[in-house]
């Protein structure tokens, strides 16, 4: 069980965190030639990506678990190679350095393709966050500024291609791939299958002074500071918002008694 970071990983503690939920093996940017470590927040993406292959290759050892964060989309959107989009604006900077983390990616997902292990295996991209750019609209904190994708590739999956359009979380991911595996789910409470569609499924997001939540209704944003709702598109809105309040207190008291 791998975590491949080009960054440094006593970042936002990750090197607990990681290490705390069982990863064996973590690579950072200490692993990596100090040539190579050229950017605000470390080592550029394509060359995490050459490590993890190398790994891949030598890798002995199935099933394995392996992950990787990329760093160079994040500001200040510096990259090695062609600006794309160009870097004369700051939503063209964006632009251009997701076009180059997208390359990174996709060369990546066609070497895999190309691997003895492919058709065994599941790969799955998403997001830690989102974003205001390259556009943004609708409430500054509403859902779309933290709506991020998630694919499912792979020659695991035996099924015609499927979009899953109804609501689902972050939490949701471990739950709903712990249920494949027919592994221990105890302890998720929050989270629902990904794959199935349900009411009960919604999304719940914090920012610094208020948070929002989404369910197939629709959804509300709740200020901290005026105690009210800010935005709501919802048919419940009142209901939505004792969801909300339910999540937050009870996330932070298991957070103090733990």
């Amino acid at each position: 069980k791998s975590f491949y970071y080009g960054g440094d990983l006593n970042f936002g503690n990750m090197n607990s965190f990681f290490r705390q939920g069982g990863m064996t093996e973590l690579i950072d940017e200490n692993q990596f030639a100090a040539s190579d470590q050229n950017s605000k927040w470390g080592v550029h993406d394509h060359i995490v990506f050459e490590r993890l292959k190398e790994d891949l290759s030598a890798e002995t050892e199935v099933p394995f678990f392996k992950t990787i964060f990329t760093l160079s989309s994040h500001e200040p959107f510096e990259f090695p190679g062609e600006y794309k989009f160009g870097n004369d604006s700051e939503i063209n900077s964006f632009r251009s350095a997701h076009a180059y983390t997208d390359a990174a990616v996709g060369d990546f997902v066609q070497w895999c393709k190309d691997q003895s292990w492919w058709d065994n295996t599941l790969l799955i991209i998403t997001a830690d966050h989102g974003h205001k750019l390259p556009q943004h609209e609708g409430p500054f904190n509403g859902p779309l500024k933290y709506q991020v994708p998630m694919l499912w590739l792979g020659g695991a999956l035996k099924s015609e291609p499927v979009m899953v359009d109804h609501i689902c979380s972050q939490i949701d991911l471990p739950y709903s791939l712990l249920l494949l595996l027919g592994a221990d789910v105890t302890g998720f409470d929050w989270s629902h299958n990904v794959l199935i569609e349900s009411p009960e499924h919604f999304a719940h997001y914090i920012y610094n002074k208020g948070f929002g939540t989404i369910n197939e209704s629709g959804f509300i944003v709740y200020d901290y500071v005026s105690d009210r709702i800010i935005a709501q598109e919802a048919e419940e809105g009142d209901g939505l918002l004792d969801l909300g309040l339910s999540i937050t207190q009870t996330a932070y008291q298991d957070f103090v008694e733990r």
